[in-house]
């Protein structure tokens, strides 16, 4: 199997992703930005808890926040990953409103040139004022191009407190039983309310913060051997395994960027 060959880019608070990957599957998991997918060669197929989306080369993907997914890379894949924050988009987002996509997948080759057009300007910035106006034309562009709508976004309180005691203690062992008693809920309704809202099982929405928390850390710190046990892994061995499924490295890919 071909060593993947990618790379994480940041612009203040927008990530873009750039990877010829082969045939890798990343586990369920969803991203607090949108998430724009643009496939140079080969095939990217999402599954969504109730959709099936496989997007060809030279075809465009939306995705919006907090949407549950996995996705399947094509063997000798090519594609680039664009994370923007609700903050680019120039109609102002309430905390129980946020705008969603509706028709997420163009093949229109127009609107993917002109796409890629703004994605360079914004690579080719040098300044901090520049990756904003960068990041705001591509907001705008999404919004001129695609049908979107407001949606309600709310979680029921018991599920966000929950969800603030896992973000605060990824660290240790964090049972069923104990956050079901922090959302004073028993465990089976607990796990199901959870999984409604959210989109992802206790387990798996734990997987996911501990390794987006792995991935800042190593970042910010440049280390990786203390951040094995700070993000509740108890071994390097499957620490490596879940972190390289959720971002295609190994977590020293991350040393020094």
């Amino acid at each position: 199997m071909k060593k993947p060959n990618v790379s994480y880019k940041k612009y203040n608070d927008i990530e873009i992703f750039e990877g010829k990957v082969a045939s890798h599957q990343y586990g369920w998991h969803f991203h607090q930005s949108y998430t724009i997918v643009l496939v140079e060669k080969g095939a990217v197929t999402y599954f969504f808890r109730e959709d099936k989306i496989v997007v060809e080369a030279q075809q465009i993907l939306l995705i919006n926040p907090f949407e549950v997914h996995y996705n399947i890379t094509s063997d000798d894949c090519e594609y680039k990953v664009v994370f923007l924050p609700h903050t680019y988009f120039s109609e102002p987002i309430s905390e129980k409103q946020i705008i969603c996509f509706t028709n997420r997948i163009s093949n229109s080759s127009t609107l993917l040139h002109d796409l890629k057009k703004n994605i360079l300007l914004l690579e080719s910035a040098t300044k901090e004022q520049q990756y904003q106006l960068g990041g705001q034309k591509i907001g705008l562009f999404l919004l001129e191009h695609f049908i979107h709508e407001w949606r309600d976004f709310a979680i029921d309180n018991r599920i966000l407190k929950t969800l603030k005691y896992i973000n605060e203690n990824l660290a240790d062992k964090l049972l069923i039983e104990e956050l079901a008693k922090v959302s004073c809920m028993s465990k089976f309704h607990f796990q199901r309310l959870f999984k409604k809202q959210i989109g992802l099982t206790v387990n798996d929405y734990i997987q996911v913060q501990r390794t987006e928390l792995a991935k800042t850390l190593i970042e910010t710190e440049n280390k990786v051997a203390p951040i094995v046990h700070d993000t509740g892994y108890f071994d390097q061995s499957h620490f490596n395994k879940a972190f390289k499924k959720m971002w295609v490295v190994q977590p020293s890919y991350f040393l020094d960027k």
